[in-house]
């Protein structure tokens, strides 16, 4: 990209609710997989906090840290609550301090 940022590749469809889809580099997928098959052995259940208690489900919010795929994920999500903003489905507002992380 060399200095200058790739614009986000999104699309939003409204019906009822809000759905997204985003662009992620097959790379930072990649990335993403890799170090979960690595990690999944030492990984603790994650299932106590969803609903069904899927034991099967890890936890691996701390491995995402580490991932190529951390910082475009994360523009993601604060892509999605500004447009939940903008078309009047949120009133929490976004920090803006966590863009910059």
């Amino acid at each position: 990209m060399k200095g200058a940022e790739k614009r986000m590749e999104a699309q939003t469809t409204m019906q009822g609710r809000m759905v997204k889809c985003y662009h992620l580099p097959i790379e930072e997928i990649e990335d993403l997989n890799v170090k979960y098959e690595a990690a999944k052995e030492k990984l603790n259940t994650f299932g106590h906090r969803l609903a069904g208690r899927l034991e099967s489900e890890l936890e691996f919010t701390q491995l995402l840290q580490s991932t190529k795929v951390f910082k475009k994920l994360t523009k993601c999500m604060l892509d999605y609550v500004e447009t939940c903003e903008k078309v009047g489905l949120s009133r929490w507002g976004v920090d803006k301090s966590l863009e910059n992380h």
